[in-house]
């Protein structure tokens, strides 16, 4: 029989296919008969068989809960990498959509929503606008979303004590302004986005509810206007949100 990793991507795909599966179909692939593409671990000295089904089991239920907010989900399997150490590239944690890939370094690997902020990433990039101030809106939605599956609102607090010594955790419950955000800072637009804009919208989820809260921003931001030459991406994506 099938893991529970494949059952739940046959149902992922069943939900969110406009042509349905027949049941055959369905138990061949629930079965392991057929495989769909899902995540390709690279073998690595930090990834033990323990944390490979750890991540891989909250992967597939999380990329599961976003195609049910009606986010595209990436067709290709995507690499997972832990990477030794604190620092890759510049980065504790980061998706890389020319490859579909993903890559977290052994310091935030047991940090789950560090890991998920990188699939979110997956359905999130449209890769196509260069505004500061949408990548902002964007870095608090990667943050924000699988904080809220989780119902953990907050980034880093299970990294290890040297991992937080470099990137020290972030709690969306908090009373950041949105003028903190410097955006001619490419750091400040990825971090400070994601925690001004996650705790904004993890204060409109105490307000409505997860399944509101989520629905909301989920549809709002598949039907935000791609239009670069918008004056404030702030003020627009807000407004969508009250209209």
């Amino acid at each position: 029989m099938g893991s529970t990793v494949q059952r739940a991507a046959v149902d992922l795909l069943n939900d969110n296919s406009p042509t349905k599966l027949n049941a055959k179909a369905v138990a061949n692939l629930k079965s392991g008969t057929v495989t769909l593409p899902s995540f390709n671990f690279v073998p690595s000295s930090s990834l033990t068989s323990e944390l490979k089904t750890e991540l891989e089991s909250s992967l597939a239920l999380f990329r599961s809960y976003m195609g049910k907010l009606g986010f595209s989900i990436e067709a290709r399997s995507i690499s997972v990498e832990i990477a030794p150490g604190v620092i890759y590239k510049g980065f504790a944690a980061a998706f890389f959509p020319d490859t579909a890939s993903i890559v977290v370094t052994s310091a935030f690997a047991r940090d789950k929503v560090s890991v998920l902020r990188q699939l979110a990433y997956s359905s999130l990039l449209t890769g196509t606008i260069q505004s500061p101030e949408y990548s902002a809106i964007e870095s608090g939605l990667a943050t924000y979303f699988p904080c809220s599956f989780l119902n953990h609102p907050k980034v880093a607090d299970q990294a290890s004590a040297a991992g937080q010594d470099v990137f020290p955790p972030q709690n969306l419950v908090n009373s950041r302004r949105f003028s903190e955000i410097q955006l001619e800072q490419a750091a400040s637009v990825m971090n400070d986005g994601s925690e001004i804009w996650g705790a904004a919208f993890w204060e409109l989820r105490e307000l409505l509810g997860q399944q509101d809260a989520d629905r909301l921003l989920a549809k709002r931001w598949q039907d935000f206007p791609r239009d670069s030459q918008t004056t404030s991406f702030y003020a627009s994506f807000v407004d969508s949100l009250a209209s």
